[in-house]
């Protein structure tokens, strides 16, 4: 979906009131919802409203959602070889000239007291940034001195700037992050937020097994899991007037000597801007692309914690989006990432 759609879909999904899904369908969400994000019960009470239960990608919502009744499916057989991860294999991204000058928890119009996050952005570079030059992370790590964002309690891919933001110039930026850390009386952030943005666009390094940013200075390393991701399909288990939800079945094999962990894994899913069927696309396996659809969220699989050497396990991402982006008649794609 453009920025536009995205736009459109959050402020509508603002105003609705009801969860338009049964009391056990939500309950069973949330049971769900803690065993993949490993969050207190008493921080996943469920509000009058749906953004609580959508975790931000990129200015819009996932969630986990397990939907009863599949109305679509498609299945894409086709390896992806940068996610098979071998020795090594990583993403490196480079930050962008979109510095964040200071962050913070705030108050936005029609949201609960200190619920969303307010930062000041300034284009620190040489020339005009827009908002398909970067993308940001919204992370909300365990504390202070820790050095990974990966290893943070919630993450979240957002937008940069509304408007092109000229040199030297500031902005301000807000956004409401769902899933993150709160109270759940007041529904309040109760762990300091951070923010940070990437150029957009990657470009393959020889062997087609890892990533690197146009550039050569390389600022954060994201590395892959050891899973090798051999098919990934699309249902759509529910699409209302604004919003569908959906789920992204991947089966991956562990190429490793060493058990995978899954509980220590990202998944990032990703959607380019044009079907497939309809213009071609230039590099498909890189979720950074202006554009592109991306979600991160935590993989689920069926009471399974850890992957074998040589197994396969069939994993799952429950994800949000909007009604607008047909998702069922685009191409999947999946990185694992390591926390």
């Amino acid at each position: 979906m453009n920025h536009n759609h995205e736009d459109r879909f959050e402020a509508e999904l603002r105003h609705l009131k009801e969860i338009p899904f049964p009391k056990e369908l939500q309950d069973r969400i949330l049971r769900e919802a803690r065993q993949i994000n490993r969050v207190p019960e008493r921080s996943l009470r469920w509000r009058r409203n749906w953004t609580p239960w959508l975790a931000g990608v990129g200015g819009v919502g996932t969630a986990a959602a397990l939907l009863v009744g599949v109305i679509g499916h498609r299945t894409h057989p086709t390896e992806q070889k940068l996610s098979t991860s071998g020795k090594g294999a990583a993403y490196n991204l480079q930050k962008s000239k979109l510095h964040v000058l200071n962050v913070q928890i705030g108050t936005i119009p029609g949201e609960p007291k200190d619920s969303s996050v307010k930062a000041t952005i300034e284009n620190t570079g040489t020339q005009t940034l827009n908002r398909s030059d970067v993308f940001g992370v919204l992370a909300f790590p365990r504390s202070v001195a820790q050095k990974s964002l990966l290893n943070s309690d919630s993450l979240t891919f957002v937008n940069g700037p509304q408007q092109p933001l000229a040199p030297g110039h500031t902005a301000k930026w807000t956004f409401h992050p769902v899933g993150a850390p709160h109270d759940a009386r007041t529904n309040g952030l109760t762990e300091q937020p951070y923010l940070v943005f990437y150029r957009t666009g990657l470009k393959k390094v020889a062997g087609g097994e890892s990533a690197q940013p146009v550039g050569t200075n390389v600022s954060t390393l994201w590395k892959t899991s050891g899973l090798k991701i051999e098919q990934t399909s699309v249902k759509i288990r529910n699409r209302g007037n604004t919003a569908q939800s959906f789920t992204v079945d991947t089966k991956v094999k562990n190429v490793t000597k060493r058990k995978v962990n899954v509980t220590n894994l990202w998944g990032v899913v990703w959607f380019n801007q044009n079907p497939p069927n309809k213009a071609p696309i230039k590099d498909s396996w890189d979720w950074s692309a202006p554009g592109a659809t991306r979600f991160i969220t935590s993989p689920r699989t069926n009471g399974k914690q850890y992957i074998a050497p040589g197994q396969t396990l069939e994993v799952y991402f429950d994800l949000v989006g909007s009604s607008k982006s047909d998702f069922l008649h685009r191409t999947p794609h999946v990185a694992i990432i390591q926390r």
